[in-house]
């Protein structure tokens, strides 16, 4: 079973939050330009001998967020497209964003690394996840953002984990018996 992040989703918020940032920078320039006005900006720079008028500055400003606004979105976008989760019998494959541009390994979790797995519902600003507690590993957490329907795959990897524990385990006892009469 392999999960994948709804890059639509992932990339809709991003926008909602940039056109919040935006709309506050906008609304912090007309406050500033009512109290002081931008007449006392251009005037630093005409000492300087460079002619500035209000309404060029506004034009380079908003090219300058566009063009980084852009370039967030692709990298969200490039970023979101390459990662996946896939659900083994034995364990959990996650493929980071940066592996298939720099061709490194995706990261396996042993089920046997896995303490838990919970549904965190974040705020209004933050995507709701699935967290997977680990175990023995260089993170203690592994979170799942922006994937459709969480409360059904959370309740898949349960299942597919179940199963690895139980027959983990069955095996386990099996073994302990036979050492036993093996004496």
């Amino acid at each position: 079973m392999e999960l994948k992040p709804d890059v639509k989703k992932a990339i809709t918020s991003k926008i909602i939050l940039v056109l919040a940032f935006i709309a506050l920078i906008v609304g912090m320039g007309f406050y500033l330009n009512s109290i002081v006005g931008v007449g006392v900006f251009l005037t630093v720079f005409s000492e300087l001998g460079i002619e500035i008028n209000g309404a060029s500055v506004v034009y380079v400003l908003a090219a300058i967020t566009a063009l980084i606004v852009v370039i967030m979105l692709v990298k969200s976008y490039v970023n979101l497209h390459n990662v996946a989760y896939t659900l083994y019998a034995d364990k959990l494959v996650y493929t980071p964003p940066a592996a298939a541009l720099m061709h490194k390994e995706p990261i396996q979790y042993p089920y046997s690394s896995i303490s838990g797995i919970t549904f965190k519902k974040q705020g209004a600003m933050k995507p709701d996840l699935i967290q997977i507690a680990l175990t023995g590993q260089k993170e203690s957490y592994l979170n799942i953002p922006y994937i459709d329907n969480p409360t059904e795959a959370m309740a898949n990897m349960q299942r597919l984990m179940d199963q690895w524990r139980a027959q983990y385990y069955a095996e386990f006892g099996h073994q302990y018996r036979m050492q036993n009469i093996m004496g």
